[in-house]
């Protein structure tokens, strides 16, 4: 019998290029993570602020002193 073997070889490159775009990547989600939560934060406040508004004064009047403040 007449048995012909090969050689195969397999190349494995690691690069510390894949390791720092990891290192941005969980960065970046944690950035966004906190910028997210700041705008709902913000968001919310302004909320609350105005439904307190309205009911101090009443809505009637938070629309006038709009109207006032931008200048119509």
């Amino acid at each position: 019998m007449n048995t012909t073997m090969t050689k195969n070889t397999t190349k494995t490159r690691t690069s510390e290029i894949a390791t720092s775009n990891a290192a941005v990547d969980a960065a970046s989600k944690g950035v966004l993570a906190v910028m997210t939560g700041a705008a709902a934060f913000v968001g919310l406040w302004a909320a609350v602020s105005l439904v307190a508004a309205m009911v101090s004064a009443g809505p009637i009047e938070v629309i006038k002193g709009w109207f006032s403040a931008v200048g119509m």
